[in-house]
C-alpha cells in the first residue's frame, strides 16, 4: 500500500467505521427479520452486542442506549488510534533526536501519546463491559429465559466469555 493511501486511510477512520456499520445494517445482518417477542432475537442481541457495543441494543430497539453505546465506543476507538498515531510519530522523532534535550522532549511526548491512548482503551473495554451488562439484564427481563454469562480464567490463562441460554 502507497503511503498516500495509508495516510488517507488512517485519516478518515471514523468514516471508515460508519461505513462498516452502514454496511452491515443495509445487509440486515443488525437486525433479524423475527418477531420482537422471539427468544431468538434476544439471543442475537447478545451475539450482537458481543460483537460490537450498543447493536444489540438497537435489535431491541432501545434506540438512546445503542446509540449511547456505539457513539462511546467509536469515540475511545477512534481518539485510541489518534493518540497510538501520534506516540509512533513521536517515537520516531525520538529516536532520531539530535539533542538530548529534543530527545528528552519526544521522550516525554512519547510518554503522554501512551497514557492517553491506555485511558481510550480501558474507557472502550469498560464501555464493552456496560454494554453487556445492559442488554444482558434486559433479555433477561423481558424474555423470561435462563441466560448466563460468565467470565472464566481458560487454557493458558487466556480470559475466556461464555454465554449460556436455554429456551
Amino acid at each position: 500500500m502507497t503511503t498516500y493511501v495509508r495516510e488517507k486511510l488512517l485519516k478518515n477512520k471514523p468514516f471508515i467505521i460508519f461505513i462498516f456499520i452502514l454496511y452491515f445494517l443495509y445487509t440486515g445482518y443488525l437486525f433479524p427479520s423475527k418477531g420482537p417477542d422471539n427468544p431468538a432475537t434476544g439471543k442475537k442481541a447478545l451475539e450482537k452486542s458481543l460483537i460490537f457495543p450498543g447493536l444489540g441494543q438497537l435489535i431491541e430497539k432501545k434506540y438512546f442506549n445503542g446509540i449511547l453505546f456505539i457513539t462511546g465506543e467509536l469515540f475511545c476507538i477512534t481518539n485510541f488510534l489518534i493518540n497510538n498515531s501520534r506516540g509512533n510519530e513521536a517515537y520516531e522523532n525520538y529516536k532520531i533526536a539530535d539533542t538530548t534535550e529534543n530527545a528528552i522532549i519526544w521522550r516525554e511526548k512519547v510518554e503522554k501519546y501512551d497514557k492517553k491512548r491506555n485511558i481510550f482503551l480501558l474507557a472502550g473495554a469498560g464501555i464493552w463491559i456496560l454494554n453487556l451488562v445492559d442488554i444482558f439484564i434486559h433479555i433477561k427481563k423481558k424474555y423470561k429465559r435462563n441466560i448466563s454469562l460468565s467470565i472464566k480464567n481458560g487454557k493458558n490463562n487466556k480470559i475466556s466469555l461464555g454465554i449460556g441460554y436455554s429456551f
